[in-house]
């Protein structure tokens, strides 16, 4: 193994190197395309928002009780399907494109919720709050 350490600083420098000198031409190249791929992950990560909205109405209608988050995803839920239709008009993609950044905008999504229930456990146990019942 001691033979190889020092291979890694090497390698690491000379593929940073090509970085260094290629990044800003390749960028400058491919603003547009970027741009594009910008649009489509805000776009999946919208109709991602969306289907988070159906899950709380549907968990509302399973319970056949009011959750908190039901009310906004009611009033959103519309709303958010008329711009996820205007955006895709817009964009005039191919499906499989919409479809493949709807799920990387799912995973986003999905990560960011399991965040905000992490902290809604830290808040909880600061407020003292007992969820034991």
């Amino acid at each position: 193994m001691e033979k190889y350490i020092w291979l890694f600083p090497i390698i690491f420098m000379v593929h940073d190197m090509e970085e260094i000198i290629g990044f800003g031409i390749w960028l400058q190249r491919n603003q547009k395309m970027l741009a594009e791929y910008f649009k489509l992950l805000w776009l999946g990560g919208f109709i991602a928002c969306t289907l988070h909205f159906i899950v709380h109405i549907g968990q509302s209608v399973f319970i056949r009780k009011y959750i908190p988050a039901l009310i906004t995803s009611m009033i959103c839920l519309p709303i958010s399907i008329w711009i996820i239709s205007e955006c895709i008009s817009i964009l005039e993609c191919k499906t499989e494109k919409i479809v493949l950044f709807d799920f990387i905008g799912i995973i986003i999504v999905s990560v960011n919720v399991k965040f905000a229930q992490s902290l809604i456990g830290f808040f909880t146990k600061k407020a003292g709050i007992n969820t034991d019942s």
